[in-house]
């Protein structure tokens, strides 16, 4: 439980902390390979090609790694939220939120009564020798803001749920897209949003950050103020290794 201590703790802080989308995972890589100053690895099972079930030999494994998982679910449903820390996830990003009945279902569905409705269950669900009370203080809930109308309504929220969220990531594209100017990530419309749910979070004392899409776009997220980052996922960053590898040998 260590490492997923240490990340609650830098969650905590308003630390930064770094992770990146597992989506051509491997059990051996995960084992060997992990790099240090990984303080997450992110599991997409809304947009990425498989569900929790899935995933769940590469939870065990991070785990025994000292790596905290964190699972985007589909949607904001209950079986969904619950199913992913049944399975040895530490924790659940929630896409699209701009609803307050969105995170309660999140909470229910993440913590054990009385803090929540989730059943008692799962193979994986606890550390060996873990408490229902550490399981419910530990166990990571991240919001996605990826809408204005989310961003308005990111103040009741945290004035309501604070103490149960531990981080607001922001999703670019689909910002981007709901504030008119489709995948221009940095347009003028999209920072604004973004400056306002940085400012609503640093007021609240909420870790925030945002998913980035390559060195550059990292850098300049920091910049503007992210403490969470969400990095790209693992055949991107393949496929770019491989790449300068080429161009390197072609230059020789």
């Amino acid at each position: 439980m260590q490492a997923l201590d240490r990340l609650n703790e830098k969650l905590r802080n308003r630390a930064r902390v770094y992770g990146y989308t597992a989506y051509l995972p491997d059990t051996y890589a995960l084992a060997e390979y992990i790099p240090e100053g990984v303080d997450y690895i992110l599991f997409d099972c809304e947009h990425g090609p498989h569900d929790a079930e899935y995933y769940a030999p590469y939870f065990r494994v991070c785990r025994e790694r000292g790596i905290p998982t964190i699972v985007r679910v589909a949607d904001a449903v209950y079986h969904l939220v619950a199913r992913a820390t049944d399975l040895g996830a530490d924790g659940v990003l929630i896409p699209r939120v701009e609803t307050m009945e969105q995170v309660r279902v999140a909470v229910e569905g993440l913590r054990l009564p009385p803090r929540g409705k989730k059943g008692y269950g799962g193979k994986f669900q606890f550390y060996p020798g873990e408490s229902i009370e550490h399981y419910n203080d530990s166990r990571v809930l991240w919001i996605q803001i990826e809408s204005p109308q989310g961003a308005d309504l990111l103040p009741e929220i945290l004035d309501r749920w604070g103490k149960e969220i531990a981080g607001v990531v922001i999703g670019p594209c689909d910002l981007s897209i709901n504030c008119g100017t489709p995948l221009e990530t940095w347009s003028d419309a999209e920072s604004k949003v973004i400056e306002r749910v940085y400012a609503v979070c640093r007021e609240r004392g909420i870790s925030a950050g945002t998913y980035t899409m390559n060195p550059e776009d990292l850098k300049k997220r920091l910049a503007q103020g992210a403490t969470i980052l969400w990095d790209t996922c693992d055949a991107v960053m393949m496929t770019r290794a491989i790449a300068e590898a080429a161009k390197y040998a072609a230059s020789l």
